[in-house]
C-alpha cells in the first residue's frame, strides 16, 4: 500500500489495519511457540485431570451411600425405640414391661452408635469435598481439550498455558481428599486397556521423560543409507558411466555420475 493511500485512509481505518496487523503477527509468535513435545505434555495433564474426576467422583458416591446408609438405620431404630416405648406404655405385667424397656433401651444404645459413627466418619462432608475436587478436575478437563483442540495460532501461547495449568493442576492436587484404594483399583480395572495418562497415584513405574529435540537427518544421508541397504546389486554399463572431476572445485558435494 502507497504512501499517498495510506493519507487517504482514515484515522479509524489505520487503526483497524494495525489491529489486524498485530493480531495476524500475534498467531504467528503463538505458532512459533509450540512444539510436539509441549502438546504431548498439556495432552498428559488434561487426560490425568480426567482420571481424579472419575475417582473422585467415585469417592463422592461411594461416602454419599455410606451417609444414606447410616441415615436410614438411625431414622428405623430410632422409630422402632418409639413405638416401643408407646407399648410399654400400655402393658400392665411388670416383666413384660420391663423386657420392653430393656429393648426399648438396647435400640436406643444402637441408634446413638450410628449417630455417632455418623459424625466420626462425617460421611457427607468428605463427599461434598470429593464432588466439589471432581467437578474442579472435570474443569481443568474440558479447558484443556479447549486448549489443545485450537490451532496452534489460535491457543494460548506455550509458556503462558504451561504456567497457567501447573499452578491450576498442583493447587487442585493439594486441596484434593486423599483417595483410597477401592477407586484407586476401580480406574485400573476400567481404563486397562485405554492409551490414556495415567494419574500419578495410579502408577506403578514412576518414570522421567526427558525432552530430546528432534534429530535432523539430510535427505542425501537417508538416499545413501537406503542404498546400501538394497538388497538388488545396481548394475552399470561402463560406457554409459562419466564422472566429471573440477580441480578447481572446493565443493564437497560428491561428482556427478553420468
Amino acid at each position: 500500500m502507497g504512501s499517498e493511500s495510506k493519507k487517504e485512509m482514515s484515522a479509524e481505518a489505520q487503526e483497524a489495519l494495525a489491529a489486524v496487523q498485530m493480531s495476524d503477527l500475534r498467531k504467528k509468535i503463538n505458532s512459533a511457540s509450540w512444539n510436539d513435545n509441549m502438546e504431548n505434555l498439556m495432552k498428559i495433564w488434561g487426560e490425568k485431570a480426567a482420571g481424579l474426576r472419575f475417582m473422585h467422583d467415585n469417592a463422592s458416591g461411594s461416602w454419599k451411600t455410606f451417609s444414606n446408609t447410616l441415615t436410614l438405620w438411625s431414622i428405623c431404630i430410632t422409630t422402632v425405640a418409639s413405638g416401643a416405648s408407646l407399648i410399654a406404655a400400655s402393658i400392665d405385667g411388670e416383666e413384660a414391661k420391663n423386657i420392653v424397656l430393656y429393648i426399648t433401651g438396647g435400640v436406643g444404645i444402637v441408634s446413638s452408635l450410628l449417630q455417632s459413627l455418623k459424625k466420626f466418619y462425617n460421611a457427607e462432608e468428605k463427599s461434598a469435598d470429593h464432588n466439589a475436587v471432581a467437578r474442579q478436575f472435570g474443569s481443568f478437563y474440558r479447558y484443556m481439550t479447549l486448549q489443545m483442540n485450537l490451532t496452534r495460532e489460535d491457543r494460548l501461547p506455550s509458556d503462558q498455558l504451561s504456567e497457567q495449568s501447573l499452578k491450576e493442576y498442583e493447587r487442585l492436587q493439594q486441596e484434593a481428599p486423599p483417595l483410597g484404594g477401592a477407586q484407586i483399583e476401580l480406574f485400573r480395572k476400567t481404563f486397562a486397556d485405554s492409551e490414556q495418562a495415567v494419574p500419578d497415584i495410579c502408577e506403578k513405574k514412576f518414570n522421567i521423560k526427558v525432552y530430546r529435540p528432534p534429530k535432523y537427518v539430510p535427505a542425501k544421508e537417508v538416499e545413501v543409507t537406503k542404498l546400501k541397504r538394497s538388497s538388488s546389486p545396481l548394475l552399470f554399463d561402463k560406457s554409459q558411466i562419466e564422472i566429471e572431476i573440477d580441480s578447481s572445485s572446493n565443493s564437497s558435494e560428491p561428482p556427478s555420475l553420468h
